[in-house]
């Protein structure tokens, strides 16, 4: 609607568009209800002044400057107060589902974050730490200049009895099974005197007296 009163002066180029209004020369009671108006009356005229609005060629700069300074009485652009009031709680809905949506956002963020940082230090920390091999390597890489200076500092031959434990203790072990028991081998044995008939038995027959040689002819 094209109230003239409201038109200031010295921003006037700002407000031409009100100048080319349809609304120009109808009667204001017709965009701006009267006091008390309720119910059917009301409707009807606030879709006349629909109507009109409907074939303005500035209604889109209208609604537009209705809504931004938030016109709080008549038909502008065709919209009407309730419609404008309206349309402020749906962008306030909207400005609140987005803040809600931004830091449900922000949160998902941190927590992806947070997520990725102690992955980082789980992969870092499992990199560092030696396996059970790596630190038996590393005991023994610690051993060896302590065993050869210990090594240098004996004698020859206690050097050697050391080397020959060591090799001793590195050599195979073989298994221990259960011990079998060997077969008992039964001693021969051996004939035995026979005895006669008349002779008791343990006495033995004498053997012949033995014959004396001839002394030899010199």
């Amino acid at each position: 609607m094209a109230d003239y009163s409201r038109l200031p002066g010295p921003n006037a180029d700002l407000w031409d568009w009100q100048l080319r209004g349809l609304c120009r020369g109808k009667d204001s009671s017709l965009f701006f209800h009267p006091e008390g108006e309720r119910g059917a009356a009301r409707a009807a005229r606030e879709q006349s002044a629909k109507e009109i609005c409907l074939n303005c060629p500035v209604q889109k700069q209208c609604c537009e400057h209705a809504l931004r300074v938030r016109e709080p009485y008549g038909v502008w652009g065709g919209m009407t107060e309730e419609e404008r009031e309206a349309h402020y709680q749906r962008h306030k809905a909207l400005a609140r589902a987005r803040a809600v949506r931004e830091k449900a956002a922000l949160a998902e963020k941190a927590k992806l974050k947070e997520k990725l940082l102690r992955d980082h230090e789980r992969q870092s920390a499992r990199q560092v730490e030696p396996t059970p091999a790596q630190q038996e390597e590393l005991e023994l890489a610690e051993l060896e200049p302590a065993a050869l200076e210990a090594a240098e500092a004996e004698p020859a031959g206690v050097t050697r009895v050391a080397g020959a434990v060591a090799a001793e203790a590195a050599a195979p072990t073989l298994p221990v099974g259960p011990v079998k028991k060997l077969p008992t081998v039964a001693k021969p044995v051996g004939p035995r005197n026979r005895t006669g008939p008349n002779k008791p038995a343990g006495q033995n027959t004498p053997a012949p007296p033995a014959k004396k040689r001839a002394p030899a002819n010199v």
